[in-house]
């Protein structure tokens, strides 16, 4: 009987310390890569610079893609993005971008009791170098001027 618990002690003992040293192999492959991250860090860069889009003839809402390229050498992760105005919204598409790949975002602009040219400034915030990025994104209607400030607009 003395034995089984000697035994059952031993076997715990055994599995704790190879626990322990799974969890010493993963903390230190986390801070190799933020080591890797900070020392080579990922980029953004999207295309096109500026997103246009037509007015639409029907409907509420006008839609468009931006690409996302990580020209970096560690992984680009955009964790939220935010719109100047409460008409615009936004949807990543690939969240986690590898050094060398692309990705996408799409974005969204509500011109419900809107009329003419709007702009809205969206921010993305990500883990690369250069984060925040602003991607403007143009609505244009060809016969009204552009407006001068993001979400500027004319009541019906």
């Amino acid at each position: 009987m003395k034995r089984s618990y000697i035994l059952i002690y031993l076997l715990l003992i055994m599995f704790f310390a190879a626990a322990a040293g799974c969890q010493a192999q993963q903390v230190d492959t986390n801070t190799k890569q933020k080591v890797e991250s900070e020392k080579y860090p990922p980029k953004f860069l999207f295309e096109p610079a500026k997103l246009e889009l037509a007015y639409p003839d029907s409907g509420k809402f006008v839609t468009g893609r931006v690409k996302v390229l990580n020209p970096g050498d560690s992984t680009l992760k955009i964790f939220n993005i935010t719109a100047s105005c409460f008409c615009g919204f936004s949807v990543v598409l690939d969240r986690s971008i590898e050094p060398g790949e692309e990705g996408e975002i799409e974005f969204s602009i509500n011109l419900e009791g809107l009329e003419g040219s709007n702009w809205v400034s969206f921010i993305v915030k990500s883990n690369a170098d250069n984060s925040p990025v602003e991607v403007p994104v143009y609505v244009i209607n060809k016969d009204v001027p552009q407006p001068e400030k993001a979400c500027e607009t004319k009541k019906k």
